[in-house]
């Protein structure tokens, strides 16, 4: 498993740590959620979504609910790595200085 350091080696991705937070509150969140709750266009945010489904394994796909109406709309859920960086962060940010 990657350190959150490995994650980003660059700067850390400020559109994805919004989303990262937006489905650890919510437990899960679709991209139309997303665009509306963040306020960007749909288009960043699938991009962002992409890549942290492919690259970072941050978030994963949901299957549908059988009974839901939309069955168009597609729900994603944090991963174990995505819970991981989301507690290091906050931890990070409550000066725990966590190593």
């Amino acid at each position: 498993m990657p350190k959150y350091d490995e994650l980003y080696p660059r700067k850390e991705p400020q559109l994805q740590m919004k989303i990262l937070k937006s489905i650890a509150l919510a437990g899960r969140l679709s991209q139309t959620e997303a665009a509306e709750e963040i306020g960007c266009k749909p288009s960043t945010i699938s991009e962002a979504f992409k890549t942290m489904i492919n690259r970072t394994k941050l978030i994963q796909y949901i299957q549908p609910d059988v009974d839901r109406q939309s069955k168009r709309e597609r729900f994603y859920k944090l991963s174990a790595q995505g819970l991981l960086t989301f507690v290091k962060k906050i931890l990070l940010q409550m000066n725990f200085g966590l190593q």
